[in-house]
């Protein structure tokens, strides 16, 4: 939409367009690099946010990509297959909250978003949760409000997943797991419960 940028700021949100994907896509890359983080933080990213990330960067032609989100140097990004990369993040540690609340919290039905909300925050910040299908997600481009609509969602629920992470207190108990085994911080950030009984073992 034409007056989006407006839209935006008539609700206090900051909005830069770009033209397309592969410019949305460099232009978060960029982004990231600037901030070059320790601690990359969000909610099935392990087993399906990151793949898909890097699936469009490599079909867009979006080159090295692996070597741009971790800290190891790459040479065959663009000729290996997504599936085929280990560990894309390597150099910095990757903390899945739906990975840590499986060890965390053993009796919960579902780690999906939704759930984790209800398990662990109160019912003020439960109720900022908003769940957009792919249909919603596309219908929401046809107005400006609908769009800015979509971005307060999904910082909103940004904002839900640091709050669950900060609550489960991910960083410290994993830390604690590692002092213990013996192992590496990043392979307990994996949920590897069997490996850590092994190097007790």
């Amino acid at each position: 939409p034409s007056n989006l940028v407006k839209a935006a700021e008539s609700q206090k949100i900051n909005i830069e367009t770009v033209p397309g994907e592969r410019a949305l896509l460099m232009y978060l890359i960029s982004k990231f690099q600037k901030l070059d983080p320790d601690v990359i933080i969000g909610h099935d990213m392990r087993m399906f946010g990151l793949e898909l990330f890097l699936s469009r960067c490599q079909k867009l032609k979006v080159g090295l990509t692996a070597s741009k989100i971790g800290r190891l140097h790459r040479t065959h990004d663009a000729k290996t297959k997504v599936s085929t990369i280990k560990n894309p993040t390597c150099g910095r540690l990757l903390c899945d909250i739906s990975v840590s609340a499986r060890e965390l919290l053993t009796k919960c039905k579902s780690y999906d978003l939704e759930e984790l909300c209800k398990t662990v925050l109160n019912n003020e910040q439960q109720q900022l949760y908003r769940s957009y299908s792919i249909d919603q997600t596309r219908d929401s481009f046809s107005s400006s409000m609908s769009v800015v609509d979509l971005v307060q969602a999904t910082l909103n629920n940004t904002s839900l997943i640091l709050n669950i992470f900060c609550q489960l207190m991910v960083l410290p108990l994993a830390y604690q797991l590692t002092c213990i085994a013996g192992n590496l911080l990043s392979r307990t950030l994996m949920g590897g419960r069997s490996e850590r009984n092994d190097h007790l073992l």
